[in-house]
């Protein structure tokens, strides 16, 4: 089993090796459609995973699943929010989230999003060994209503965006709602010894999670 990160500008997405084959979490943004690509080409791709409906996970989500004939798989509560990103408000309390999410809503007024269909919708528990990885869907809500991440064999855990590592890593500090971006924190925290792969920034060894 390895997790592949592909730095993205400031979006990371991750290819998921297991034996021969592999999963693509997270699809990036057109700006760097080559380099995730790339990486696909490399594998036997499967299945593609979004941990969350927000416009840098999905922008290449139709291009590359046309491409190498796979479903995408996103919990079904977020699968709305690959429409159209305002129609679930996003919040923030400290001085750095606000202006993180000054950005993030500005950026969001300009970028597209091209429709697809989505065949797999991501259950709390759900196994995808169907897919050829040893890896397990975990609900992370609180960054968006259906927010998940996958624990990808012993080792890792690919988190999206309920965890952010900008300059320190923390919980989000945007959310659709605070409390329960808290409960998925400490699930998180709770998970033992993992590497803990972020939506934004550079891979941790997990821990306290506040």
């Amino acid at each position: 089993m390895t997790v592949e990160r592909i730095a993205c500008g400031h979006v990371n997405c991750f290819v998921v090796q297991d034996g021969d084959d592999a999963i693509l979490v997270d699809t990036g943004t057109v700006k760097f459609r080559d380099k995730v690509e790339k990486a696909c080409e490399q594998v036997n791709l499967s299945l593609i995973v979004l941990t969350h409906g927000h416009w840098d996970q999905v922008q290449n989500a139709q291009y590359l699943s046309k491409k190498y004939h796979v479903p995408i798989a996103i919990h079904k509560l977020d699968y709305p929010l690959t429409k159209d990103n305002f129609i679930e408000p996003l919040y923030a309390h400290s001085f750095m989230g606000k202006v993180l999410l000054w950005i993030v809503k500005g950026r969001m007024k300009k970028e597209t999003m091209e429709p697809f269909p989505c065949t797999v919708f991501l259950k709390e528990g759900m196994d995808l060994k169907e897919y050829g990885v040893d890896a397990t869907v975990i609900r992370l809500a609180g960054h968006t209503k259906g927010s998940i991440g996958l624990k990808a064999g012993r080792k890792d855990f690919i988190v999206g965006d309920a965890l952010m590592h900008f300059g320190k890593p923390s919980i989000s500090k945007i959310y659709w709602n605070y409390e329960k971006t808290k409960q998925s924190a400490q699930i998180i925290s709770q998970s033992g010894e993992r590497k803990i792969h972020f939506g934004h920034g550079r891979s941790v060894t997990n821990r306290f999670w506040k």
